[in-house]
């Protein structure tokens, strides 16, 4: 079995209009929210073998902000192509993995955090579903299992939605599970 953690970057600011978009760094609300998922992290006790996380400012921050309250002790690939990638060449990067890596964190950005998660699943609790379908906010997480031996084998509508969380859930304890 593999699994997959897709988390989308923390909110960002529009503070700076002279910054390209690459470069906007987190803003307070996203700063706040990381703290939630990396409980929801601790929770769950989903422990990636490795983090692939875009090289945007906001990622990155995200992943600093997220280690400050998950105990990671993996293996951290900054990729610039993470960026604008599309769900094809995330999937190739994917399949591309070593077969060591039994869970992986991705800390991308959407549309593609979204429409991978969308794709992936085949199945889910309807609820879960529900709200993946809707939209997949700032600081969203995807656990998704996959039953498979290596990651070559991924491929979409294989996956399990494990999980479906965003920092608002998670600031309502009655909806988190």
């Amino acid at each position: 079995m593999r699994t997959l953690l897709l988390l989308r970057h923390g909110k960002s600011s529009w503070d700076n209009p002279d910054l390209c978009d690459f470069e906007r760094p987190l803003n307070q609300r996203g700063k706040a929210s990381v703290p939630l998922v990396g409980g929801f992290i601790n929770q769950q006790v989903l422990k990636p073998d490795i983090i692939l996380c875009s090289a945007a400012r906001r990622t990155r921050q995200t992943l600093k902000l997220l280690r400050n309250h998950v105990d990671f002790n993996c293996e951290i690939q900054f990729l610039d192509e993470l960026y604008l990638i599309s769900e094809k060449n995330l999937l190739q990067i994917l399949r591309e993995l070593p077969q060591l890596y039994k869970t992986v964190l991705v800390i991308g950005h959407n549309p593609t955090m979204h429409t991978l998660s969308m794709n992936f699943t085949a199945n889910a609790d309807p609820s879960d579903m529900s709200l993946l379908t809707q939209k997949f906010p700032t600081c969203g997480l995807a656990v998704l299992e996959f039953h498979i031996q290596s990651w070559v084998d991924i491929c979409f509508q294989s996956a399990l939605l494990k999980h479906f969380t965003t920092p608002k859930m998670l600031t309502n304890t009655d909806q988190v599970v």
